[in-house]
């Protein structure tokens, strides 16, 4: 798994709806999904893997 801080990817990421952290982005090459997440404790589940990366995005800035 990669970490990615890549500064564009940032910026298109919103803050955790539930408890306001910023998120991180891990690619997984391996199997070619990514996930968003961030360390919540209301809804930790928040970090399960989606696929690429706009999806990955997409799926985080939708939740609620």
């Amino acid at each position: 798994r990669q970490w990615q801080s890549n500064g564009d990817v940032m910026d298109e990421l919103e803050d955790c709806p539930f408890c306001g952290r910023q998120p991180y982005v891990i690619e997984d090459n391996s199997y070619g999904s990514c996930m968003v997440g961030c360390y919540c404790e209301v809804r930790p589940e928040a970090d399960r893997p989606i696929g690429e990366l706009e999806e990955a995005i997409k799926a985080w800035n939708t939740r609620t």
